[in-house]
């Protein structure tokens, strides 16, 4: 059962009284509360702010691969500012030195955290600044030293006088 529907019978909507407020059929809130169709990302706004819970959270059993929690999860305004699309994730984030595709191939491994509305891919920017904050890993000394000692075995091995 997703989210939505679970919301909706706790909060004893009829799914006519939830297509009134969003102004769609009662068909259309039965598919999507039963996950055979997705929303478009302005109906999953509203039915948001409908339930007063973030968007991520309202549709987290089948559209989110890691569970994204945003400190600001009251004001789904701010939500909807921090989501990118993948193209957008690609151009400003990583400056197009990550593809689209690497984008999307990182999301389906479940390194970075996805909201998926139809066919569209959507990421949080904090999460993927978090992300990138992650992966940066400090180099120690003493890593270094092993590294450059184990060139030298390796050379020592090999025959090999010097190493540039």
């Amino acid at each position: 059962m997703l989210k939505i529907e679970k919301e909706r019978r706790l909060h004893r909507f009829t799914y006519d009284e939830l297509a009134e407020f969003c102004g769609v059929t009662k068909q259309a809130i039965f598919a999507i509360c039963n996950g055979k169709n997705d929303p478009s990302f302005k109906l999953a706004m509203k039915l948001a702010n409908f339930f007063k819970i973030p968007v991520e959270e309202l549709f987290s059993k089948v559209i989110i691969s890691t569970p994204i929690d945003n400190d600001n999860s009251n004001n789904n305004n701010n939500i909807s500012e921090e989501l990118l699309t993948a193209k957008e994730v690609s151009q400003v984030i990583f400056k197009n030195k990550v593809s689209y595709s690497q984008i999307i191939a990182l999301a389906h491994r479940g390194e970075i955290p996805f909201l998926k509305i139809g066919t569209k891919y959507f990421f949080l920017k904090s999460k993927i600044l978090d992300f990138i904050k992650n992966s940066i890993q400090p180099i120690r000394f003493s890593e270094v030293h092993r590294a450059t000692k184990m060139r030298c075995d390796i050379s020592a091995i090999a025959g090999i006088s010097k190493i540039d």
